[in-house]
């Protein structure tokens, strides 16, 4: 499991430079690594792969985004959004794959 860093110099300076966006988490479904109310730096155009936190649109719910972690790619390109804590979270276990046009972005540090 990847840790998330505390925002750095470069992690500022990108979002002064509006190369990242702040995301406040909201829930429990991603603890121990994010807790309610924290804020993280998101890099929009960032690569991402299995194991990565990223922040996705929720397939049913348009006024919801989400902070989960990839788990496993499809064959047909789909990402699988996971919840690191289980019983707390509405995730690709219930909704199934999401296409990479859900996903916004990639979590790259917390904003402290």
């Amino acid at each position: 499991m990847k840790d998330i860093p505390p925002a750095g110099y470069y992690e500022k300076f990108m979002l002064l430079i509006e190369r990242r966006e702040i995301y406040s988490i909201e829930g429990d479904s991603m603890l121990p690594a994010l807790k309610d109310g924290e804020r993280v730096l998101v890099d929009e155009n960032a690569v991402f792969g299995i194991g990565d936190i990223v922040i996705a649109q929720h397939p049913f719910k348009s006024d919801v985004v989400m902070a989960k972690r990839i788990t496993s790619i499809d064959v047909n390109g789909k990402y699988f959004l996971v919840g690191d804590n289980s019983g707390e979270s509405g995730d690709s276990r219930t909704f199934g794959p999401v296409p990479i046009d859900y996903i916004q972005g990639k979590v790259t540090s917390r904003f402290e």
